[in-house]
């Protein structure tokens, strides 16, 4: 579309699994939990996924990408697991990136990924319900004459601090939480042979 400078893509999706495999923590200690796998007899995911890319100039590029899930233990023995959401599948995701060349020897890019709020175990445990998250990164190079590629970048750059997952222990005070790599500020040289 637009002489190329725009692509879409999207997909609409149903899945019925038989004997879909779920995780369950059994035990071990907080830092190495101890962890089983048992089959769901029925479990029902669908959605939908749109990814859009744009080049408004030859040296500026858009992206933007969404994600809708629905997910369902249909058919479990045990009741307490029958009818959740699948474990860690928000039921929202949206990302946006800008890439661009704003002189012929500098280049820049940076992104965000948004997650929606999610179940970390299959009891859907509400202590274990994640908060929605935002995670941006950045980078910027400089090509020199020689070829090479001097570059910084920042992951995590806002330092994001939100548990990406949540195991519950016997009480509150026994949870434990995984949390998103700190900000981390790299730089490099970069070469092609």
């Amino acid at each position: 579309m637009l002489d190329g400078r725009l692509n879409f893509d999207a997909n609409v999706f149903y899945n019925d699994y038989h004997g879909l495999q779920l995780p369950f923590i059994v035990g071990g200690t907080p830092s190495a939990p101890a962890t089983v796998i048992r089959n769901a007899d029925r479990a029902t995911t669908y959605g939908a996924e749109a990814k859009l890319r744009y080049r408004p100039v030859k040296a500026v590029e858009l992206n933007l990408g969404a994600g809708l899930l629905k997910t369902k233990v249909n058919k479990y023995s045990d009741p307490n697991v029958q009818g959740n959401e699948l474990p860690r599948a928000p039921a929202f995701t949206f990302n946006a990136g800008v890439s661009a060349t704003p002189l012929p020897r500098l280049d820049f890019q940076t992104d965000v990924q948004y997650t929606d709020a999610y179940y970390s175990d299959v009891f859907n445990n509400a202590r274990g319900k994640t908060k929605p998250y935002a995670i941006a990164n950045a980078q910027i190079g400089y090509r020199l004459p020689t070829g090479a590629r001097v570059f910084v970048a920042v992951t995590n750059l806002f330092n994001e601090t939100t548990p990406v997952l949540i195991t519950t222990g016997a009480t509150a005070a026994a949870d434990t939480a995984n949390m998103p790599l700190k900000r981390r500020v790299t730089g490099g040289v970069e070469m092609r042979f």
